[in-house]
């Protein structure tokens, strides 16, 4: 996200690529520019656009649906009563943190950004 020259096409075209792949079993990681030599053309959140909110939020929702799946499946081998605590810590966790972005992006948004229109 973020690159020289990306235009709000290419986030859309993004958008609608992680959605296309929404389902299998994968972490999506959205990596901002960085740029060592000049870090103020470097893309942080300050600088993102709704698009760019849009796509974090999406990469987060994703990724969080899988980390649930993937707990079950690696608690597998763990006796019940503890397979039981160690998926609901994990779902809390990941929960959290997908509730903190949403939170984030609607504070700047002004609205929610789990969308289907962009």
């Amino acid at each position: 996200m973020g690159l020289p020259g990306e235009q709000d096409d290419d986030v859309k075209d993004t958008i609608e690529l992680v959605k296309r792949l929404d389902g299998s079993a994968f972490v999506v990681v959205p990596l901002l520019w960085t740029d060592y030599f000049r870090p103020e053309n470097s893309l942080t959140t300050d600088k993102f656009t709704k698009l760019h909110w849009k796509l974090y939020y999406l990469c987060w929702k994703i990724s969080t649906k899988a980390i649930y799946n993937w707990i079950w499946y690696a608690t597998a081998h763990f006796p019940p009563f503890v397979r039981q605590i160690a998926g609901l810590v994990g779902k809390l966790g990941a929960a959290y943190q997908l509730r903190y972005v949403r939170d984030k992006a609607k504070s700047i948004l002004g609205e929610d950004p789990d969308f289907d229109n962009i």
